[in-house]
């Protein structure tokens, strides 16, 4: 819930993962990660938008014309980037984001990247055992999910892309496909 003005969450990741384990550590953590974002929307919408201005200067703006010209995918995609938690959640509540939107952006975007900090570290507190093939199978594991993480937004932005431009092709044959009137026979 400190995430919420400004504390970073990332100890309280590790610590989940120390008490918790992998599972309930990243519900936990995901958890409070939610509710804190919730937290720091709330109050940043309180504070206002010329508040969040003089904190967050041209940010503010750059994030204000690409959360309204894409819609979803950059609130989601946003919570991949290594951009404080903060300055996102009072970003998005004084551009005019939907509460359920934030919401969800925030459950869903969240998620991958908490898993696997709480994976990653799980596996540094148990690779003090020294159990070797353990640490390779978790690392390949972690490996394979932050590419398929990485790889996933860019295959559907992709597949949304050549969808919207078969519609706009079509739409273009529709519109030039017009029958010509028959030539007059020339003499």
């Amino acid at each position: 819930m400190l995430g919420g003005i400004g504390v970073p969450a990332t100890p309280f990741l590790i610590a989940g993962a120390a008490i918790f384990g992998v599972a309930w550590g990243t519900l936990w953590s995901w958890l409070g990660i939610v509710l804190a974002s919730l937290t720091g929307f709330l109050i940043a919408r309180a504070l206002g938008r010329e508040f969040v201005e003089r904190i967050g200067g041209d940010k503010v703006r750059r994030a204000e014309s690409m959360f309204h010209r894409r819609g979803f995918l950059p609130l989601l995609a946003v919570r991949f980037v290594p951009i404080p938690f903060t300055l996102v959640n009072a970003a998005a509540a004084v551009v005019g984001v939907r509460l359920p939107r934030f919401l969800l952006s925030t459950a869903i975007g969240t998620l991958p990247p908490i898993a696997i900090i709480t994976y990653f570290s799980s596996a540094l507190l148990e690779a003090a055992t020294g159990d070797r093939a353990a640490i390779a199978r978790r690392l390949v594991l972690v490996t394979l999910g932050a590419a398929f993480l990485v790889f996933l937004p860019i295959g559907i932005r992709r597949r949304v892309r050549r969808a919207r431009y078969r519609r706009i092709q079509r739409a273009r044959a529709d519109r030039t496909v017009t029958p010509r009137p028959p030539a007059a026979p020339r003499d």
